[in-house]
């Protein structure tokens, strides 16, 4: 069990078939979805498109950086404080895809469970395919996310994450050209450059004074952050450059009378903003990691900004209902909402089994340590040693974290 490496570096296996391997198990450990699901298939199915960017800054959703996605954004709905369920990608895609926190994943892995709402594309006859510019491998989406499908794309050739951007938006163009209408398509297209930091130097005039490469040894709570955030902003540009490419083929097709089309992130990326010497992800719970952008299209969309709380757990219930027709209320098999229930989303949790953080309403973060212990800051991440828990909240979220297991 603890010898994976061992077992790739004498060739006995590769890591592909590791990050594959699906465990046999004698039962599943939670009850997922709760009740058997009610459907009404609805007239004329509506294909789906999912453009994820990989560690996005809201920061970064202007006319200046991002002016194709800001243009489209005009005729959907956007959801301005919107937050994803990890401040990491495996967390962030898993609660996009499942409605469940990352704190269900090792259960699901176990147990070889699948999201509600793949299966329910794939058993509604949907073409279901991603088209992911970093490895679906590690972390293993391939088996956790698309397990069930045949012929996914698993990884894209390209010698660097702004190449593989690059084809994998030219793919995901040449099936549209290919599309004959005989059956509606689930695509999950997602952009690593904004991750990576890393476009080539010629593609980095847009915003100067601009770093020319990551030079994480630089990084203090005294910097400058300017240079490192307009290196970051010029990989933001060059992705949307690509969404736009593929907006456009969209409208071209005349898909857009027929498709739900999401714009978001898989989580945040933090430039110090909270002045705490946090950059990047996966280091803390503040807004700045966990909070990204949510542009959400559907034909007869009333466009138009929306200023209430929405989370990636809103995201498969919305769908799964809106597309698929399942009737049941979310609860059933989520821990989140439609995206257009105003309900507050207070004590939003983000995090897996051992490391884990409850967003407030008003912004305060009770972080779950790995130890046991709890500790409380303000939105800024500043310690509140003093700050008075309302126990019976606390006791509800928990249980509400827990509802899924038997």
């Amino acid at each position: 069990l603890r010898a994976n490496k061992l077992l790739v570096k004498l060739g006995v296996t590769d890591n592909r078939k590791m990050s594959q391997l699906h465990f046999k198990s004698a039962g599943a450990a939670v009850n997922y979805p709760l009740k058997p699901l009610k459907i009404q298939q609805p007239a004329k199915p509506l294909n789906i498109v999912i453009l994820c960017i990989d560690s996005w800054n809201p920061r970064t959703l202007t006319a200046e950086c991002t002016p194709n996605i800001c243009h489209f954004a005009q005729q959907a709905e956007q959801y301005s404080l919107h937050l994803s369920s990890s401040n990491g990608t495996r967390g962030g895609i898993f609660g996009m895809f499942t409605g469940l926190p990352a704190y269900y994943w090792k259960s699901f892995e176990y147990a070889d469970i699948q999201p509600l709402l793949t299966e329910q594309l794939l058993k509604a006859g949907y073409k279901v395919q991603a088209y992911p510019s970093a490895t679906f491998d590690h972390p293993p989406f391939a088996k956790m996310i698309f397990g069930h499908v045949k012929g996914l794309n698993t990884n894209t050739p390209g010698a660097t994450p702004y190449e593989r951007d690059i084809r994998i938006t030219h793919n995901f163009m040449a099936d549209l050209d290919r599309y004959d209408g005989s059956r509606p398509f689930f695509s999950f297209v997602f952009y690593d450059s904004a991750h990576a930091i890393e476009v080539p130097k010629n593609k980095q005039h847009r915003f100067q004074p601009s770093w020319e490469y990551c030079d994480y040894m630089k990084l203090s709570n005294d910097i400058d952050p300017t240079p490192f955030f307009n290196l970051y902003r010029n990989c933001v540009a060059e992705v949307d450059s690509l969404i736009g490419l593929t907006l456009d083929k969209l409208k071209q097709k005349n898909l857009l009378q027929n498709t739900v089309v999401i714009i978001t992130g898989d989580h945040g990326q933090e430039f110090n903003e909270n002045h705490n010497n946090y950059w990047g992800h996966s280091s803390n719970y503040s807004e700045w990691q966990t909070r990204t952008p949510l542009i959400y299209y559907y034909p007869g969309c009333k466009p138009g900004k929306r200023d209430y709380r929405t989370t990636h757990y809103d995201l498969s219930p919305t769908l799964l209902h809106q597309v698929v027709g399942v009737t049941n209320p979310p609860s059933d098999f989520s821990t989140g909402h439609y995206l257009s229930d105003r309900a507050p989303r207070n004590w939003h949790l983000a995090g897996n089994d051992l490391y884990y953080a409850f967003t407030l309403t008003d912004g305060t973060i009770v972080e779950k340590r790995g130890s046991g212990s709890l500790k409380v800051l303000d939105r800024r991440m500043r310690p509140m040693p003093n700050y008075q828990l309302n126990a019976r909240e606390l006791q509800e979220a928990l249980r509400n974290m827990n509802r899924f297991f038997k």
